[in-house]
């Protein structure tokens, strides 16, 4: 089925491949209209366009998040006809390797992404979030504490998602090719659907613990899996139909945004069911601290999942696969999560 949301690891690479190839094409055309319009050629970085269209990549590999950074800058720089920026921007894009096969893990101005790129990251975090949320997400490089902090609560994360869920880990590896953490006074996490492969995520503070990392990993890589969908799909046929009040949200929301959170929770509740089922978890005797949500909604995951299942069977025209989507979540936010293990965030 199209729309199942349980883990599966070849549907997210065939639609993670999908979008990358859209993403590709699309770089080609921009850069295309920029030798237009200025005589100048980019003949080096077509022709490596043009051999991952033609040839394609590995499995395991996807297309770096800076592409899709970049290709978002570069297609606002041609819009507003500033020649300058579009130039600047195939520079770097000239710079990056196009495709890995890799994990980048690290904070903000650590120095896994050179300064250029680091502010490229900040910037498309803070222009979708103006998008989105009206206004930036407030990010800036963590303390040394706070990135010790979090540095092992990522770690830790990926060594207990793996152990628990196997497919669940391989798949958010097919989809994330970045993970930066920063420290900010209003934002837990964020993903794009202008920077596809990036999650970033607010670094943990010492009253949280790394199930907190874990929450926001599983919650952001659920963005990306929709993400990927709906480049190849239309899931919401009337997105214009209003907003609504969301469980993770204080500020009403439209349903893509709605749906977005339906999709997050029940993998959420899939994953703190096994968590919290799980003998290694329970013999280390420590309780699944949540992230903060804007909403401060401390309701439960499950409160949460149906509060917003009720908006999106109440309000929204979905496609078949969206419809799916929808059984599909049901189907993970019936599994049982023990309430003794979740503390109060």
């Amino acid at each position: 089925m199209r729309g199942d949301l349980e883990p599966n690891v070849s549907a997210a690479q065939h639609f993670k491949c999908c979008a990358d190839r859209k993403l590709l094409s699309s770089t080609n055309y921009l850069i295309g209209i920029v030798e237009k319009g200025t005589g100048k050629k980019f003949n080096s970085i077509k022709s490596q366009i043009g051999s991952l269209l033609l040839g394609g990549w590995l499995s395991n590999e996807r297309v770096s998040s800076l592409v899709h950074i970049y290709h978002a800058t570069l297609r606002q720089a041609v819009a507003d006809q500033n020649i300058s920026c579009a130039l600047a921007t195939i520079n770097y894009l000239s710079q990056i390797q196009f495709v890995t096969s890799k994990l980048t893990i690290g904070p903000l101005g650590g120095g896994e992404w050179p300064d250029q790129h680091a502010l490229h990251i900040i910037d498309a975090l803070n222009r979708s979030s103006v998008v989105t949320y009206g206004k930036t997400m407030g990010v800036e490089p963590p303390s040394t504490r706070r990135s010790d902090l979090m540095m092992e609560a990522v770690q830790k994360s990926f060594s207990v998602l793996s152990e628990i869920d196997t497919i669940l880990y391989d798949e958010t590896i097919s989809v994330v090719t970045d993970l930066v953490y920063f420290q900010s006074d209003q934002t837990t996490s964020g993903s794009s659907f202008n920077c596809l492969g990036l999650i970033g995520m607010n670094s943990i503070t010492d009253e949280q613990n790394w199930t907190t990392a874990l929450e926001m990993i599983v919650h952001e890589a659920a963005h990306q899996i929709v993400y990927n969908i709906m480049a190849d799909e239309l899931l919401i046929l009337n997105e214009d139909v209003g907003k609504f009040k969301s469980s993770l949200r204080s500020d009403p929301r439209p349903l893509s945004g709605i749906f977005h959170a339906m999709v997050v929770l029940s993998r959420m509740i899939y994953v703190m069911s096994k968590l919290t089922h799980s003998e290694q978890f329970r013999e280390e005797g420590i309780q699944i601290i949540p992230a903060r949500n804007n909403a401060r909604n401390i309701d439960s995951y499950h409160n949460k999942y149906f509060a917003v299942l009720e908006v999106i069977e109440r309000n929204a025209n979905l496609s078949k696969t969206g419809w799916e989507m929808v059984e599909s979540s049901k189907k993970l936010a019936s599994m049982k999560i023990d309430s003794d293990y979740i503390g109060i965030s």
